[in-house]
């Protein structure tokens, strides 16, 4: 699932193009805390790009009816906290061990 702007790849869907920016976004941070050749050993990136996934269409929905008083931005600056907030405490409890 690769993020593509050609017209060719109309029939991706959004999901699609969320979970390739989410899994994008755990191996960077995996990168940028020094532990992207091992993250897949503690960190099952699969199964966390699919829960930040269905974690932020919930968040949007809620966005969308109303729910949730915050902008666009701090939704996006929050999901930022928590992604790095759970690879940075994955990477501490495999140090640990």
């Amino acid at each position: 699932m690769g993020i593509s702007n050609s017209p060719s790849d109309a029939n991706v869907s959004f999901a699609d193009t969320v979970y390739a920016i989410i899994h994008q976004t755990i191996e960077q941070l995996g990168e940028e805390i020094g532990v992207h050749t091992d993250l897949h050993s503690f960190v099952d990136v699969e199964l966390l790009t699919h829960f930040y996934v269905v974690a932020l269409a919930g968040i949007l929905e809620s966005w969308l009816l109303g729910e949730i008083d915050r902008t666009p931005e701090q939704l996006i600056q929050f999901a930022d906290i928590m992604l790095n907030d759970q690879v940075n405490g994955a990477a501490a409890r495999n140090n640990s061990q």
